[in-house]
């Protein structure tokens, strides 16, 4: 027995090389040990640029691949080993097993025990590869579940009952584990066994398991076995693990300039993101050289979800080979597994008719491997099933307070029908039938299958069936990585499916679900790759035995290096102590030795963190720093400012707005103009800013629609218009009378509510309901029979003239003629006066206010400022025209709904004009008209309209003026924050 301590300086692989070369004749007799098997790789690329020539290679093995060697073709076992959903499978079967009987209703289901039977099946492991002996069976059974609900541990039966049966339940089922075959292997070794080689070595191992260790330990004592330890903090506890000690060692150092101390440097960053950036930027003057670029420099990746940005924003932008990435990616972080738990989420969340939730329906169809499943021949396109399944989330988002949707409902929904039939008609794309069988048929393959499952089998099939139908049928092959994910997730749903598991089934939809997540949790897809060319990528433990002369490592934070979680057991920390097993102690020590050993092997290392809110630097970073700071001088009796060796970065964000530059009219854009339809509001919008006009009316663009269980305040008003509308609607042509039917108001509430939200499912509707009882209950009350009444007592009959009726005008503005249009709420006559009333929701006239103090027609400067609103001025030239009337002669008024006490003064005219503060009658703009009014105050009614009026001709002949330009006048007017379109200005 040969026992080295080498310096991590060394390189341990061209060490063993170059003993291996001055026996070349006999290397096929020789057998070398390594933690883990990416060592070998490099040993045998420099054995063979060593020799120079073919050559038979010694046997190479990461140790549980010896361990494997071992037991089947040395000692000449052939028990499988058992899948961990095996294993899950036997223990579950034990444990409700009694006396030769079952008695499932004293034990845990399997529901209930899947959630922790994998823990299990790791801590029976650990107990096994410990050596555990049974005398320490009594206080493992008294602490093991201390842990647990109190009813889980009462039907859990006792863990050395579990530990003995499980063991020979795998015995008599010719199978095997981890442990069992190291226990094998210790057990049954002997020297004979071994005489076909003639050299063993062993390289690079720190702290193992007990078994692990026995195992080492017994191939020492051959005579033929050479131990190469590297040295680090901490190999004192390896030496005692092995029962050397330190004069049974010797050291082989390094000398000379190649005993130079490693070169660290340091780099913040507030996110993952600013690591890539700071690590591009490094990199930046090392790639241009193909050179530079091979497999003695290396990327970490501690955190395995850094490498889709590490390979999307660094590693596309080197050649082919130029790079090679060999880790393991967990599954949880893939697009694929986000597919399957976005359809298991809407599974579990459909009630108990089966309707489905709509939030996580349109999560699950707007995925983008869902929305990218082909449309039937002839077409075999994906496209139209995106255009499907956007008028479907359409559809469904304008259908207010719905939130749960049979699979029927949604394909028989005539809205739906109706806007796809609107597609073909104007598009030319397939009919509305054809889209609704290629809907049926997509809920066939994904969501209907896993309605119903049987058992675990059954449960598997239909995973391989849907990754099959989506590979197949849609372009998730396209999509980066999809075949290495596909594959993997195809290998655990096989081994699911023969599993002794898959005979056994739940008792409820969710738990299938959580086995699909319990097993992806723990899968990982390789990217597979050899250390013979390029930059490599490395997880943190595929480092070990290897020296790279530049180091770059990722993600130097606490809760990733050590890591801050405890071990994963039923078995508590005081007992794990007691028995010898693994704690977060050894996790730790063992993160810190090859750290330290990585790192001072290397010349240059680069060391990213991230440090914000949630997330602080390693604690092995920061004795890094500390040691660094001690080392350079400072200048005073502080210590040397940290920010002088650690580089960061941050991210400069600009919050200057940027001015939007004007639009200018083209030739396309005045046609449009020329043969528009203009409204009110659109006026209104050009009046506060031409650009905000140009995005909304003229390229049409709008806000999409969000699915809500609670209506905005413009579906509100909508709302509230129609049960007025249909109320009024007995008296059209007709006076109205000296009193309110508030019975026949309620039962059009109810209609409504009935018929635009039956199956709304939030109590936030019903309130909506009584609130709108109450409060238009109020306005016929405090409003409209008081203004009746006080205007009868005037001998001043009111009549509706017409409700929500829809006008249209050809407007003459000099030699320009315009297309005016607009829905007038409510046109009635008080008396010889035409009124003309508009519905607002809200509480507040501000909107709505003229100043015409501040107003000057033929200044165009003053018109954003003393404007709210040129809604009711435009009202009155459509109704004139209809009527044959003098517009300045038709009253308009709101009708302001949304106040909170509602009498006579919501009715608000912005025209008629405001007395001083000391008048008698103040603010006399309020109040029900004629009543009250002098004609000196209609003069000026008068005046006031022919001021907007000139102020609209104005606007429209602007708006066709070819030199005048969209320009962004919202930014005076304080029109930017609200506005759908300020990201499109710079301004959001």
């Amino acid at each position: 027995m040969m026992v080295n301590i080498v310096s991590p300086r060394l390189n341990l692989i061209e060490l063993l090389a170059d003993q291996l070369v001055q026996v070349e004749k006999d290397l096929n007799r020789r057998w070398i040990i390594f933690p883990e098997k990416r060592p070998g790789y490099y040993l045998r690329k420099v054995l063979a640029l060593r020799l120079g020539k073919s050559y038979l290679p010694p046997s190479i093995f990461s140790l549980d691949e010896f361990i494997d060697f071992l037991y089947t073709e040395v000692l000449g076992f052939q028990k499988p080993l058992v899948e961990p959903v095996d294993a899950i499978a036997f223990l579950f079967e034990l444990n409700v097993k009694k006396s030769g009987q079952t008695q499932q209703s004293s034990f845990l289901s399997l529901d209930e025990f899947f959630a922790f039977g994998q823990k299990l099946f790791r801590d029976l492991e650990e107990l096994k590869a410990g050596q555990v002996q049974e005398n320490y069976y009594t206080v493992l059974d008294s602490l093991s579940g201390e842990q647990l609900p109190e009813k889980t541990r009462t039907r859990l039966r006792r863990v050395s009952e579990l530990y003995r049966e499980f063991y020979a339940r795998l015995e008599k089922e010719n199978l095997s584990t981890r442990a069992t075959r190291l226990e094998k292997v210790l057990v049954e070794l002997k020297p004979e066994h071994l005489k076909q080689v003639d050299q063993i070595i062993l390289g690079g191992f720190f702290l193992t398991s007990r078994a692990e260790a026995g195992l080492l330990k017994k191939l020492l004592g051959l005579g033929k076995t050479t131990l190469f330890l590297v040295e680090g903090p901490g190999l004192d506890a390896v030496l005692d693990q092995f029962d050397l000690s330190p004069d049974e060692t010797r050291k082989i150092e390094k000398t000379g300039d190649e005993a130079a101390e490693t070169e660290i440097n340091f780099y913040l960053s507030p996110d993952t993101h600013g690591q890539i950036l700071m690590l591009n930027q490094v990199l930046a003057d090392r790639i241009p050289d193909p050179a530079w670029l091979d497999e003695k420099k290396v990327v970490v990746l501690p955190a395995m979800e850094s490498l889709i940005p590490l390979h999307q924003q660094t590693l596309m932008a080197l050649p082919d080979t130029g790079y090679n990435i060999s880790l393991g990616y967990p599954l949880t972080r893939t697009p694929l597994y986000n597919f399957f738990d976005c359809l298991f989420n809407l599974i579990q969340t459909a009630d108990e008719q089966g309707r489905l939730y709509a939030p996580y329906y349109l999560d699950f169809v707007l995925h983008p491997y869902t929305k990218n499943i082909y449309f039937p021949e002839p077409h075999r396109t994906a496209e139209l099933t995106r255009i499907l399944f956007h008028t479907l989330q359409e559809t469904m988002n304008r259908k207010k307070g719905r939130l749960f949707w049979s699979l029927t409902d949604i394909m028989v929904d005539p809205d739906l029908r109706q806007k796809l039939d609107e597609h073909h008609q104007s598009a030319g794309l397939p009919k509305a039938p054809e889209f609704i069988k290629h809907l049926e048929n997509i809920h066939h393959q994904t969501i209907v299958p896993f309605f119903e499952i049987k058992n675990i089998k059954d449960f598997a099939e239909k995973l391989i069936h849907l990754l099959d139908y989506l590979s197949t049928h849609s372009t998730a092959r396209q999509h980066l990585f999809f075949g290495p994910y596909a594959q993997e997730f195809y290998q655990q749903f096989e081994h699911l499916k023969s599993s002794r598991l898959s005979r056994h089934s739940f008792q409820h939809l969710s738990s299938y679900f959580a086995l699909f997540r319990k097993i992806i949790s723990e899968a990982r897809v390789s990217f597979p790759g050899t250390p013979l060319h390029g930059l490599q990528v490395l997880g943190f433990w595929e480092t070990r035995c290897l020296n790279f002369e530049e180091v770059f490592i990722l993600d130097m934070n606490d809760d990733i290096i050590p890591g801050r979680n405890k071990v994963d057991s039923l078995l508590p920390y005081a007992l794990r102590k007691e028995l010898k097993l693994p704690t977060h102690e050894e996790t730790e020590k063992r993160y810190r030795y090859y750290l330290q050993v990585l790192l001072s092997a290397a010349r240059r290392a680069h060391l990213f963190f991230v440090e914000n809110s949630e997330k602080e630097k390693s604690r092995y970073l920061e004795e890094l720093i500390w040691e660094k700071q001690k080392k350079r001088p400072a200048v005073t009796s502080q210590k040397p400012d940290l920010s002088s060796l650690v580089k960061s970065t941050t991210y400069r964000i600009d919050l200057n707005s940027v001015t939007p530059e004007p639009v200018e009219k083209s030739v396309e854009v005045l046609n449009i103009l020329s043969q528009k339809e203009y409204t009110a509001t659109q006026l209104d919008c050009y009046l506060k800013c031409p650009l905000k006009f140009y995005y909304a009316y003229v390229l049409k663009l709008s806000e999409k629609e969000e699915l809500a269980d609670t209506l905005e305040k413009a579906e509100i008003g909508s709302l509230v218009h129609q049960i007025l509308y249909d109320y009024f609607l007995e008296y059209l042509g007709k006076n109205l009378p000296p009193s309110s039917d508030l019975v026949r108001l309620e039962k059009i509430i109810d209609f409504h509510f009935q018929k635009n939200f039956s199956e709304a499912s939030t109590g936030g509707f019903y309130l909506m309901k009584k609130q709108i009882q109450k409060h238009l209950k109020d306005f016929l009350e405090d409003y409209q029979q008081e203004a009746v009444n006080l205007l009868l007592q005037n001998n001043l009959p009111t009549r509706i003239i017409s409700l929500e009726s829809k006008f249209k005008t050809d407007y003459r503005v000099g030699p320009n003629q315009f297309k005016l249009t607009g829905k007038i709420d409510r046109l009635e006559q008080r008396g010889e006066f035409i009124c003309l009333l508009d519905y607002k929701t809200s509480s507040s006239e501000k909107s709505y206010r003229v100043k015409f103090d501040k107003l000057d027609p033929g200044n165009r400067q003053t018109w954003n400022q003393a404007i709210g609103s040129l809604q009711l001025p435009f009202y009155q030239l459509l109704a004139a025209d209809h009527f044959h009337l003098n517009p300045a002669e038709i009253y308009s008024a709101l009708i302001l709904l949304g106040k909170n006490r509602l009498s006579l003064n919501i009715e608000y005219a912005p025209l008629l004009p405001v007395r001083r503060k000391n008048s008698s009658r103040q603010g006399q703009n309020r109040g029900v008209f004629p009543v009250g009014h002098e004609p000196a105050e209609l003069k000026v009614y008068q005046e006031y309209f022919q001021q907007l009026a000139a102020v609209i001709n104005c606007l429209l002949t602007e708006i066709i003026d070819p030199d005048k330009k969209f320009t962004p006048d919202g930014m005076l007017t304080g029109q930017c924050e609200k506005c759908p379109f300020a990201d499109f200005c710079g301004q959001g």
